[in-house]
């Protein structure tokens, strides 16, 4: 595969653009080593797939940065969980936060917390910064979660929970012109794109409803793949170039197409690799941008975590983690095999048919008894939270988490049943010193270094180890914490998807940095992205301390 390079269209921009903004009020010093910085994370890609798309010459921006432009490519441990807003909350406040994975149950709340709901996202970063600072307060975020302290708020999902959504940092009558091109210019590409991304995407939703026969959350996939791809991509590439011709000190871009297509058709699906060249080739319209303009930046390409290839819990067993939970029965006959007509017409009659469950009243209150009667949780006291390849389990009738004893007390068939599914590979709860996990029908004590062996899945056992006892160590993640790693063969995800991450399997957390080549830093021994913080703050001489100017 090789991609099709973009051709000079944005450097000729910075040309058009670098007379306005260099009048402009927006350009300030670097920081106090003399330089700047720009991050441009990859979501979701693995270092594995990284290597392999430039050796194999499909990412060719990439491989020429390594190859010739005085860089090099470091491994990059993403942590645990592998999961973009808990490595967005160490990159940008320096912080190991309670942040178990993209969903997760608060029992205090008492509901679901999204990372993908901007008042959810928007207390927790409130909760991130109180004491901290930023490590963007001196400059602009696009298409993150957090803002990072950045005044910029507008291209973050933080910002627009706030009473002021800012899209530039001020600005003079030479500015708005500047800002005028940069939206004439983005308007008129993301038309074409949108189009063209449009169609693909529509034809490629009918070939996956004709092979699968299912159209399980294809509605919101369509919409966020073409706003991805053609909006927030070209938005993110044309706003960062115009950053690089003001000078702004500290850029942070976040492209997120490939890991949101690697969810639904694979991390190594046609559709996916196609979104990774692409992003490629926004990359390289950066790079040459910022050749061009030559203001001092050091380029750090990386990626928060990876994903692996799953197998979703469902398909797999025939019913959901939380049906395992409550004791239904989930064998079932392997579905025979359909003609592509007959796939879609099942397609579209489950997405016109699929309605919640409502049992009624007295239903609810026998089926009730008889739980209580197997020592099994009642339904209403379960909440399964599916985060791609782990699960967490959450008896929701206590407001703390619960530890082994509780639950064999309280539910004593839950994790049995859990523990019994071939689909479950290392499973956790509280317990112990440190935590408890079991694989393989093993009960491992967390506290004793034995049990790194016992946990490899291929990158070594002690960080396993550390990264389920971190995950137990979090107030918010569940009773039970279920992985579909560590099985043989296969991975399972615990939603309907086919590329996961948020667990701990090797490509999920085995990431990568790219970086100048004589950076004083290795990147190798990173244990979390707090210490990325860390890093740059050192490096650039950025004061912790909030509210100070560098």
């Amino acid at each position: 595969m090789s991609a099709r390079p973009r051709g000079n269209g944005v450097a000729r921009g910075v040309d058009a653009l670098s007379g306005l903004v260099q009048r402009g009020i927006c350009a300030r010093a670097p920081h106090r080593n003399g330089r700047r910085f720009l991050i441009l994370h990859l979501d979701g890609v693995s270092r594995s797939r990284l290597l392999r798309g430039m050796n194999e010459g499909w990412l060719p921006n990439l491989r020429d940065l390594v190859e010739r432009g005085g860089y090099r490519e470091s491994p990059l441990y993403a942590g645990s969980p592998s999961s973009t807003p808990a490595f967005q909350a160490g990159l940008l406040w320096g912080v190991r936060a309670d942040i178990p994975g993209f969903l997760w149950y608060d029992k205090r709340l008492g509901r679901p917390v999204r990372m993908d709901r901007k008042d959810d996202a928007t207390r927790i970063e409130d909760d991130l910064a109180r004491g901290r600072r930023g490590l963007l307060e001196d400059g602009t975020t696009y298409f993150s979660l957090f803002s990072g302290g950045s005044c910029v708020n507008g291209f973050c999902l933080t910002g627009w929970a706030r009473e002021q959504v800012r899209l530039h940092a001020g600005a003079n009558g030479w500015d708005a012109l500047s800002l005028l091109g940069l939206h004439a210019l983005t308007a008129a590409r993301v038309g074409a794109d949108a189009l063209r991304e449009g169609v693909h995407a529509v034809t490629d939703v009918v070939g996956w409803a004709a092979k699968t026969g299912r159209l399980d959350h294809e509605g919101p996939f369509l919409k966020n793949r073409v706003l991805l791809a053609a909006g927030a991509r070209n938005y993110a590439v044309q706003a960062t170039v115009l950053d690089i011709a003001r000078g702004v000190p500290s850029i942070y871009c976040c492209f997120a197409d490939y890991d949101e297509i690697g969810h639904r058709r694979g991390p190594d699906s046609e559709e996916a690799l196609r979104a990774l060249r692409s992003t490629d080739a926004s990359v390289g319209a950066v790079l040459r941008a910022l050749r061009q303009a030559g203001n001092d930046y050091d380029v750090y390409l990386l990626a928060d975590h990876g994903q692996v290839a799953t197998q979703p819990f469902e398909q797999a067993t025939g019913g959901t983690l939380r049906d395992l939970v409550c004791g239904k029965d989930l064998g079932r006959e392997p579905e025979p095999s359909r003609s592509w007509p007959q796939n879609l017409a099942r397609a579209a009659w489950r997405a016109a048919t699929a309605r919640p469950e409502q049992p009624g009243k007295m239903e609810v209150e026998l089926l009730g008894a008889v739980r209580r009667g197997r020592g099994l949780a009642m339904e209403s006291e379960v909440v399964v939270i599916d985060s791609g390849d782990v699960a967490h389990v959450y008896f929701t009738a206590d407001r703390e988490p619960l530890t082994l004893e509780q639950i064999r007390a309280r539910y004593p068939g839950a994790l049995e049943a859990v523990l019994a599914s071939p689909a479950a590979g290392v499973v956790a709860v509280r317990g112990g010193r440190a935590g408890l996990a079991w694989r393989d029908g093993q009960c491992l004590d967390l506290a004793e270094e034995a049990s790194a062996e016992q946990l490899g899945l291929g990158y070594g056992g002690a960080r396993v180890r550390t990264a389920v006892a971190g995950m137990l160590g979090m107030r918010s993640s569940g009773d039970l914490v279920v992985y579909g790693n560590g099985l043989r063969g296969r991975d399972i995800a615990y939603a309907w998807e086919f590329g996961s991450h948020g667990g701990i399997a090797q490509d999920e957390v085995e990431a990568f940095v790219i970086h100048p080549e004589h950076t004083p830093f290795d990147f190798a021994a990173v244990e979390h992205a707090s210490d990325l913080y860390r890093f740059f703050t050192w490096h650039y001489g950025i004061e912790t301390e909030p509210g100070q100017v560098v």
